[in-house]
């Protein structure tokens, strides 16, 4: 397995798809500036799904935004969006400090411990231990 080739193939997939989702960005506000592409509020908001998802995991960011965006349009809306433009900042800090303080292994770590507690506690079938001692092993 060639490692390398394989990271920069991937690496040119992933540019490839952050460009497409820019161009639809650009297509759906029909403007984009360095303030709107390039603000310290998007730099923030992708760690910040990154790390409430799940850090070093393929579905992690996919979690946070699931996790993240609804609760950030709720609180808009709530509070009138730019009637108190630092409540958003504040929500977004207290649960990155509770979810590195309480679950480091971000939402989807809490997600996988539960099912495999879930899994771990369920009724087993009967007789399944002791056939499963008694067969021979996979690789023959």
């Amino acid at each position: 397995v060639n490692v390398p080739r394989i990271k920069r193939d991937i690496y040119g997939i992933s540019a490839f798809l952050t460009g497409l989702a820019g161009t639809f960005y650009v297509q759906y506000i029909y403007f984009i500036d360095p303030n709107t592409a390039f603000s310290f509020n998007v730099s923030v908001n992708a760690a910040l799904v990154s790390i409430v998802g799940g850090i070093g995991t393929l579905w992690g960011p996919v979690v946070g935004t699931v996790a993240l965006e609804p609760t950030s349009a709720l609180v808009q809306s709530w509070l009138g969006g730019g009637r108190h433009p630092g409540v958003q900042l504040t929500l977004y800090a207290v649960i990155l400090i509770a979810v590195i303080l309480w679950q480091p292994t971000g939402l989807l770590g809490a997600l996988a411990g539960a099912y495999k507690r879930l899994v771990r506690d369920a009724p087993g079938i009967p007789g399944a231990a002791a056939a499963a001692r008694h067969a021979p092993p996979a690789d023959e």
